[in-house]
């Protein structure tokens, strides 16, 4: 087992004992005022092998605790939920990274969003509201290999480092008849990555949702860019 650290000058104090095989640490955020930290594990292992766990910590004065421990709605073999992580300022919003997640259409990947609904004042208690896949729905984009979330505007910017980059041509299926409707070519640059841009709709954490609203790619784009990795 290995200790786990978090830094109060002028002295550090044990917060939590856990695995060395459950990459804690692998990613953190803490809040604007210190109170609230957040630890990924993504190896992390209990019945399905890596797959991931995150440790929620508040701090007061001196004194830091273990307050919730969150694990993934679906427990997926190298799921490796909580390896990214972003929290907002005031800590009402926590958004976990899973690159591996799969359910339904989506095989690549997924970030889940979770409000905190404790009272202030109160230990941090998340609850999970909302599950955001890759608007391109392909396999293996890796949606969620990092994540950051702008406080004030609530704008929530998510990677998928191994999201394919397409380019179309389509025909109008008037002079070429292949299938007696509309077609469409594409080059497929595999790989090439991408950086998506969620905005938020709502009034407040609890009662909104985050958007899909643009996806940005390189300058240039080529295979095995892997645009968007940290």
């Amino acid at each position: 087992e290995i200790e786990l650290y978090v830094e109060q000058r002028p002295y550090y104090k044990r917060i939590a004992h856990v695995s060395v095989y459950e990459s804690a640490g692998a990613s953190a955020a803490v809040s604007e005022d210190g109170t609230v930290i957040v630890l990924g594990a993504d190896k992390f292992t209990d019945t399905v092998f890596e797959s991931g766990k995150v440790y929620v910590f508040r701090r007061q004065a001196t004194d830091v605790t273990l307050v919730q421990e969150l694990l993934p709605e679906t427990e997926l073999v190298r799921g490796m939920f909580g390896g990214s992580i972003a929290l907002t300022a005031s800590a009402d919003e926590l958004f976990v990274g899973s690159i591996n997640h799969r359910g339904g259409d989506n095989t690549g990947g997924a970030v889940f969003r979770f409000v905190n609904t404790a009272a202030p004042g109160n230990n941090p208690q998340f609850e999970l509201v909302q599950t955001i896949t890759c608007p391109f729905q392909e396999q293996n984009e890796e949606f969620g290999r990092s994540v950051d979330i702008d406080s004030a505007s609530r704008k929530l910017v998510i990677s998928g480092t191994r999201a394919n980059e397409r380019s179309y041509l389509e025909l109008d299926g008037g002079e070429l008849i292949l299938d007696g409707d509309s077609t469409t070519l594409f080059d497929e640059k595999k790989d090439s990555g991408a950086v998506f841009v969620y905005d938020f709709v709502g009034t407040s954490a609890i009662d909104g949702n985050y958007v899909f609203g643009q996806a940005l790619v390189g300058e240039t784009v080529s295979a095995g860019d892997q645009f968007g990795t940290d």
